[in-house]
């Protein structure tokens, strides 16, 4: 049974409820139960985004709403006889709906969005197949709702071989519809990258921010790619300003998985350095750099910092709790892949406050 402890933890402490830590399970016995995303709503309560895997071994969407003492109002099972649905991320609207954004792999795989309203009942559930416009497959990766109340969807799309244009925003109405569609980090405009994707997107002082990741050569050698951090900036119309792959001129290989604002001008992104010693440990980066694109720096979270037995790390989400401090939503442990999640406060300088 999958337990949701620790990134519930997460939330009381983001919300600056320091005091108390609050133990949740939710699960059923025997089943392969999962989180993808909590987020705090209009009444105080979470939604909790998840799925499950069924004894056939589909997939199922499994999204949960608890009250603000974490006591479960309804859980709300999405699923499809032939075909697995997945969803990765929710955003709620002023009014208490739900959007939700994932993919189905019925009969292709494909973005899907849905709404549903207060009461949990669907309102409206869109399939984006653009298989048309030459993609062969994608999925919805991040959701959020921007002040004209436009639905922004973060989508991957894949067109093989080429990989040309594989980042891409989707923005629809309150009622589904498609209002339009961007790609950001094309191969037409930086034809030295490849294999983009982003993981988050973040709206920051009404711009926007993609972290993710990229291909991307040192600048001597254009033949031989590396695996980098990525970060695009975005501006009010949704144009892309620039892209920065993070430290390609130094041996920092990895991802960047969210966006936070430092001040008015520096942000932080947060993620993974991979490999980054003799014993081929990953371990948990931050990254600086400013609203025009320039790399400001970075830091390393060494493991050793976490516990003696820690030989990988990451940070997935970040929040600020205070003027100098934040924390994380992390995954570190002894094994070198898979280690449960946990969190730990931390500052810009990578000092570690507390850890589980």
């Amino acid at each position: 049974m999958k337990t949701f402890i620790i990134t519930l933890s997460y939330l009381l402490l983001s919300a600056t409820i320091l005091a108390q830590k609050t133990e949740v399970y939710f699960g059923v016995p025997n089943r392969m139960d999962y989180v993808s995303d909590i987020m705090k709503i209009y009444d105080n309560g979470y939604y909790i985004t998840g799925g499950f895997v069924d004894s056939t071994g589909l997939n199922k969407g499994w999204n949960i709403k608890t009250n603000v003492n974490l006591e479960l109002l309804y859980a709300k099972k999405y699923e499809h006889p032939n075909g697995d649905i997945a969803f990765h991320c929710s955003a709620s609207d002023t009014s208490g709906n739900i959007y939700s954004a994932g993919q189905t792999d019925y009969p292709d795989i494909w973005p899907v969005i849905t709404k549903t309203n207060t009461c949990s009942e669907k309102q409206w559930c869109k399939i984006l197949d653009y298989s048309y416009d030459g993609f062969d497959y994608g999925a919805g990766l991040d959701i959020l709702i921007n002040e004209s109340n436009e639905i922004i969807v973060l989508v991957l799309m894949v067109d093989i071989p080429s990989a040309m244009e594989q980042i891409h925003l989707i923005a629809l109405n309150e009622e589904g519809d498609l209002l339009w569609r961007k790609p950001y980090a094309s191969k037409y405009d930086h034809p030295l990258i490849d294999n983009a994707a982003g993981y988050h997107v973040s709206e920051i002082g009404g711009e926007y921010y993609i972290s993710g990741y990229c291909y991307y050569p040192y600048p001597n050698d254009p033949d031989h790619l590396f695996l980098r951090p990525l970060f695009i900036g975005i501006d009010s119309a949704f144009n892309e300003k620039w892209i920065l792959p993070f430290a390609r001129l130094d041996s920092v290989y990895g991802d960047a998985y969210n966006t936070i604002a430092i001040n008015n001008s520096m942000l932080m992104g947060v993620g993974i350095r991979r490999a980054y010693n003799s014993n081929n440990e990953d371990n948990a980066l931050l990254m600086f750099y400013n609203k025009n694109g320039k790399e400001l720096g970075y830091t390393n979270i060494e493991n050793d910092q976490l516990g003696s037995d820690v030989h990988s790390s990451v940070i997935r989400v970040i929040e600020r709790i205070n003027d100098t401090m934040f924390i994380t939503g992390s995954s570190f442990g002894p094994d070198y892949a898979e280690n449960p999640a946990g969190e730990f406060i931390i500052d810009t300088s990578g000092n570690i406050y507390n850890s589980e």
